[in-house]
């Protein structure tokens, strides 16, 4: 079962000992990350147990399995916790949990101490039993798809039951039960057990992420630090400082008006760590900051005039860096501190800070990641399978590419055997079916066998037919035909007749196959609807908020809702930056940013939004323009390759009229490579026009400098350089010579430009912008990304 919804620290490795007799439970201690059954600390462990993954799985099953300690421990005074990482599937059964048990060898069988946590049902047990019952027992509901601890505790002739989400050593803990100690418990040696259990449904594991270890508590912050900037270089020419008495208030995430203008412009920067939280205004010696679309805050520089001995709490890695406009208190600018150094020359003693921006998120995380998937090159033969049954990839008269499942002539198969292709491409990526469909036919009508479709691991029958030649459609989705927690499709013949040879082949055709993992919207919550044979650029943006992107706040996200069906995106390795990339590519009128942290959860805002049609900006090129030319850019055909289900690689070639090729006689064309991952015969036709329409015009592209403010029509203000961020359209005037060169609106390349990029210095108070292209277009940088990549 996959693990949703959070992810933890690395323990620290513990060195093995013995375990001494007459040592409280808070001596037992094992974090199981060397993967090796502890024989010394579990001596008494009986039935199905493994440790794979730094975890000790216990299998759920309809008998009992369990980590047992040695039984030389005792309860006064102890402290028993251990971590439950996985629970078992409920999936047919009304009863499947993982148990906390302290045991005794001197009482009655029955007579323990029990901490359940029941998937199927939902609840926590605390309970004392006798007779294995407790009238008294008490129970909370709690969620089985999180992990959570699970304590037990002794003091002062009290048993007390918490439970975590968190398994900080001291804070967090939620209290279940208090009761008075047995008196057994005072005076008998007694032994844990980490077991598991289910009364009915597939066998399955529950995993136990260590014993007798908790995670260290979080550090508060101590109270800010505020430190009064001091000046260490001399004024510039004609510059005046007016002082007076420092009124202001503590610094927050928004900078309230009024503050000291030292600096030739009204910015102020503050840097915060765990240790202190710093307002700095007159020891900036210079800053930039970079905005990108997409992307969002990119990345920024501040250099001070320090001491290069100075001690400066404020300047840890990863803490945070805010650049604030002091007339009104907005961000400018936010990012995490990456790269502190000093350096000491002409310039004297200087601090340069670097920080990177909320973007840079988008590439913490690497993992596997299906949402959708339509290839077939994956299935193969369950081993449950009758003998010399076979199961191969197969492309039919009409072109279907699919699965076949056959009985050779003269196999007799008696019933209830089968043949069976099995997809584990969704269990390896750790993640449950969201729907499943395909379409069958066989090769004949003979009496006695069904075409069936079912998923596992609770054996849930989808649909099933008699053999027909001609096609029938299956579909189960989940929470209609399936409950959550289904990882694999079986794709079957069965043979439901007594035995008798078959004379010739018989054989079940399986195509149109397209599997969906669950996916949730973007504050986690799983979603009610997969009946699609697709999924939408938006629908994966929101999953990935969800389930991917814990430093984005979900409340707070843009996500423009698209109808582009994709019918194709698995990974078995990507990041949240790499998927997102391709959905550029497929949906070429979109990006994505990160800007701004929001005070409510302090976590920064992302949006998914199509490119603005609207004119943002009007700025003319006194302060400095460049345009490298633009004929290397033009292309009127591009091969697009891509990667069909069975795993043989197409190409498709899209060509577009481009009038200056034309009169030219040039035929100019490109590649790019989409690979398995987001292959398909429309996305390489959807891509390919995208990128030939980026390509069709002549553009003026280049770099624009702006050293004054310049209207901003959304607002009706003037903007000063610093304010000015990527993502708009910008009007350029006197880049041509015709008379009505200026549009009035709308993106043509010649005039009106996306800002890709804005680079500000405070040095001089310019910001220089990246009209249409990062160096190169969008869609060609995409492309380009594509190569670089290594596709499957």
């Amino acid at each position: 079962m996959a693990r949703v919804g959070r992810s933890f620290p690395t323990r620290p490795i513990i060195s093995r000992g013995p375990v001494a007799p007459g040592l409280l439970y808070q001596s037992l201690v094992d974090d199981f990350e060397d993967n090796i059954l502890d024989t010394t600390r579990w001596p008494n462990t009986f039935g199905v147990t493994s440790e794979v993954g730094g975890r000790a799985r216990v299998q759920c099953d309809t008998g009992f399995n369990g980590y047992r300690s040695a039984k030389t421990f005792g309860i006064p005074g102890s402290t028993a916790v251990t971590q439950v990482v996985t629970l078992p599937s409920a999936a047919g059964a009304t009863t499947a949990y993982a148990d906390l048990l302290i045991e005794s060898d001197t009482v009655t069988a029955g007579t323990r101490i029990l901490f359940r946590a029941d998937a199927a049902m939902g609840l926590l047990t605390a309970a004392l039993q006798v007779g294995f019952a407790d009238g008294g027992a008490v129970t909370a509901a709690f969620n089985p798809l999180a992990p959570i601890w699970l304590r037990v505790r002794e003091a002062a002739g009290q048993v007390v039951f918490d439970y975590s989400l968190d398994g900080y050593a001291s804070v967090g803990w939620t209290t279940l039960r208090t009761a008075s100690t047995p008196a057994w418990m005072t005076t008998s040696t007694t032994y844990a057990t980490l077991q598991s259990h289910r009364d009915a449904g597939a066998a399955d594991f529950t995993e136990f992420g260590s014993f007798g270890l908790f995670l260290p508590d979080p550090i508060a912050a101590p109270p800010p630090l505020y430190i009064r900037a001091q000046r260490r270089r001399p004024l510039p020419p004609g510059a005046i400082i007016l002082r007076a008495p420092d009124t202001r208030l503590p610094p927050s995430n928004r900078v309230a008006v009024g503050l000291d203008g030292s600096l030739l412009l009204p910015i102020s920067v503050r840097l915060t760590s765990h240790l202190a939280d710093v307002l700095l205004v007159e020891e900036v010696r210079d800053l930039t900051f970079r905005t990108r679309a997409p992307g969002g805050f990119s990345s920024a520089t501040l250099s001070l005039h320090r001491p290069v001995d100075e001690i400066c709490p404020e300047i840890q890695i990863f803490g945070r860096m805010y650049v604030y406009d002091t007339t009104d208190g907005s961000t400018l600018w936010e990012g995490r501190i990456e790269d502190p150094g000093k350096s000491s020359g002409e310039d004297g003693q200087v601090w340069d800070v670097t920080a990177i921006g909320p973007s840079a998120h988008a590439q913490d995380e690497h993992f596997p990641y299906v949402p959708i998937d339509t290839s077939i090159d994956h299935y193969v033969k369950f081993g449950g399978s009758k003998a010399n049954t076979t199961v191969s990839t197969f492309t039919d008269a009409n072109d279907n590419d699919g699965v076949k499942v056959a009985f050779p002539g003269g196999v007799a198969a008696a019933a209830p055997q089968y043949v069976s292709a099995r997809s584990l491409r969704i269990y390896n990526a750790g993640l449950a079916l969201g729907s499943v469909r395909a379409t069958a036919y066989a090769s004949d009508t003979s009496p006695g066998w069904e075409s069936r479709m079912y998923v596992y691991p609770a054996a849930t029958l989808i649909d099933s037919t008699t053999i027909s030649t001609s096609p029938t459609s299956f579909f189960g989705e989940v929470g209609v035909d399936f409950a959550f927690g289904q990882t694999m499709l079986h794709l079957r013949m069965d043979r439901t007749n007594p035995s008798s040879p078959t004379s010739d082949e018989i054989w079940t055709f399986w195509y149109d196959i397209v599997v969906r993992s669950a996916l949730v919207d973007e504050e986690g919550h799983p979603v009610s609807d997969h009946s699609d044979p697709w999924v939408t650029s938006s629908q994966i943006v929101q999953d990935l908020i969800g389930s991917h992107t814990s430093q984005y706040d979900p409340l707070d996200a843009f996500i423009e809702e698209t109808s582009q069906h994709i019918t194709q995106l698995a990974y078995d390795s990507t990041t949240v930056v790499d998927t997102f990339n391709d959905l550029m590519a497929l949906e070429g009128a979109f990006y994505w940013a990160a800007w701004e942290t929001i005070a409510r959860s302090g976590k920064w805002r992302i949006e998914w939004r199509p490119w603005p049609t609207n004119i943002k900006y009007s700025a003319g090129i006194e302060d400095g323009w460049s345009s490298p030319g633009s004929a290397a850019d033009l292309y009127n055909k591009v091969a697009v390759t891509w990667t069909n289900k069975v795993g043989r690689q197409q190409t498709t070639t899209r060509t577009n009229s481009v009038p200056v090729l034309t009169r030219a006689g040039l035929t100019r064309s490109d590649r790019i490579d989409l690979g398995s991952e987001i292959g398909s015969a429309a996305a390489a036709i959807s891509t390919g026009d995208a990128y030939l329409g980026e390509h069709a015009m002549p553009s003026q592209n280049g770099r624009l400098t702006i050293a004054r403010p310049v209207p901003n029509f959304e607002t009706g203000h003037q903007d000063p350089p610093q304010k000015i961020r990527a993502g708009g359209l910008i009007q350029v005037r006197g880049v041509d010579p015709l008379p009505n060169a200026l549009n009035s609106d709308g993106r043509d390349g010649v005039t009106n430009f996306r800002i890709v990029a804005t680079d500000f210095r405070l040095s001089d108070g310019t910001v220089e912008l990246e009209l249409d292209t990062d160096a190169l277009s969008t869609s060609r940088a995409i492309a380009q990304l594509q190569r670089r990549r290594t596709r499957h």
